[in-house]
């Protein structure tokens, strides 16, 4: 156990009015972090819709505010209609918000996030490792480091392998050794690896009492039926019942932050609930604030999950990124780059006393062969069915597959966003795109 901190009285007062700044500084930029919040929560489902639809029976677990945070960085050095696709990808509209705007959303969730002796305690990171021969110019440096508390780092790209565990280095230290293995595989192609990383740490306003954890069923689906450790409270909890999208919502607090919306869909119910979920559904269950006595059983699980999103993204609408008519010119003073990868890992553990959550964004830009024109997507948008009636109110077991997300309600941002359906699987990479 670390031993306390002594300061004299004169540090004291400057700590505190060093606080008190940053806290009017936090106060301040809540409008902008709302700016971006709408666009930021129609990104999440798109790409959770996206992904879901080509593996539905998989488990996934992502961090919208790594993945956005990493592709805006990538705006800024991105020009005409290169940059224009990555934005409106994100679900940004640009007749109402400017890109000027966009970033001081950005650095708005950036500053509140890593405000120092908040809870919960989280933190976002991002670094730009480049080759000496690729630097970027100023402008994107400064507006990086700015926005994003960005560094650049020079690295050796030829030699692949201490580059990679540098790489590693740096992002268990920003993860607090959640994610290892972190770095992509890099070749001698490789100009620039843009990193982001994000963190939470958050205590449950109302801990779970660990003596009455206790294994009981969890059914993954018709077939299969497996013992995992349940957690058990019984109290009062932000919960509500919404017949038209079927399912059950509980809010579980975590202490100074809105916590995290557990959604569990009647049985049989999980593609309409999925087909459901909008920025305005997520808008309407914020307003939920009636207290109700329940009593609530959650599993005790760690997921793991990666993605390439290069797959992904294209799909969406971010076409030219990954072609020879990406425009990087302002990220890279190299000729013919694009980005040749894009990484996500994720871990999330759920226990008596809280969660812990990281994850990790990597953007590998390249200056060799590039992937071909993207194939454009054959899946159809969701139709919502119709919704049926659902069994009388009774114990809330989440004992089969549910969504959840982690919300920070002082960077108005979506942090991590799952489907929950084996937690068995401990620490398994699940999920690949």
């Amino acid at each position: 156990m670390q031993s306390p901190l002594h300061f004299p009285p004169k540090s004291i007062r400057l700590w505190a009015i060093f606080c008190l700044v940053f806290a009017a500084a936090v106060v301040s930029c809540r409008k902008p972090c709302e700016d971006v919040g709408p666009a930021n929560i129609d990104f999440l489902f798109k790409l959770y819709w996206q992904l879901t639809s080509k593996a539905p029976n998989d488990t996934i677990l992502l961090s919208p505010v790594g993945i956005l945070s990493n592709l805006v960085t990538i705006s800024l050095g991105a020009q005409s209609q290169t940059q224009r696709q990555i934005l409106e990808t994100l679900q940004f509209n640009l007749t109402k918000l400017s890109h000027d705007q966009i970033l001081r959303g950005f650095w708005c969730i950036q500053t509140a996030l890593n405000a120092p002796g908040t809870l919960p305690h989280t933190k976002i990171g991002s670094a730009l490792f480049t080759s000496p021969s690729a630097l970027p110019p100023q402008t994107f440096t400064d507006r990086a480091a700015y926005t994003f508390g960005s560094k650049i780092v020079n690295m050796d790209f030829l030699d692949a392998l201490k580059a990679e565990n540098e790489i590693n280095e740096y992002v268990k230290d920003l993860v607090f050794g959640r994610i290892k293995d972190a770095s992509p595989k890099l070749n001698s192609h490789t100009s620039s690896v843009l990193v982001s990383t994000s963190f939470i740490e958050g205590l449950w306003d109302f801990p779970f009492d660990a003596s009455q954890t206790a294994e009981m069923d969890f059914f993954v689906n018709d077939r299969k039926v497996i013992k995992v450790p349940f957690m058990y409270q019984k109290g009062q909890f932000l919960t509500y019942r919404d017949e038209t999208v079927a399912c059950t919502l509980v809010h579980k607090t975590t202490k100074e932050a809105s916590g995290v919306y557990f959604i569990l869909p009647d049985e049989g119910k999980m593609k309409q609930v999925e087909e459901a979920m909008s920025g305005n559904l997520l808008l309407r269950w914020y307003d939920v604030n009636v207290m109700s006595n329940e009593e609530l059983y959650i599993p005790k699980f760690s997921l793991s999950t990666i993605y390439e999103l290069e797959e992904t993204l294209p799909d969406l609408g971010i076409k030219d990124l990954f072609t020879q008519q990406a425009d990087l010119s302002g990220l890279s003073k190299q000729s013919g780059v694009s980005i040749s990868r894009v990484q996500h890992k994720a871990t999330l553990e759920m226990k008596e006393d809280g969660l812990i959550a990281a994850e990790f964004t990597s953007t590998m830009v390249s200056s060799g062969p590039v992937r071909p024109p993207p194939v454009p997507s054959t899946l159809s948008p969701p139709v919502h069915p119709e919704a049926s009636k659902t069994t009388p109110h009774a114990p809330i077991r989440f004992n089969r597959p549910f969504l959840m997300g982690v919300f920070h309600q002082r960077s108005y941002t979506t942090l991590f966003w799952g489907k929950v359906i084996n937690p068995a699987l401990h620490g398994a990479p699940q999920g690949k795109a």
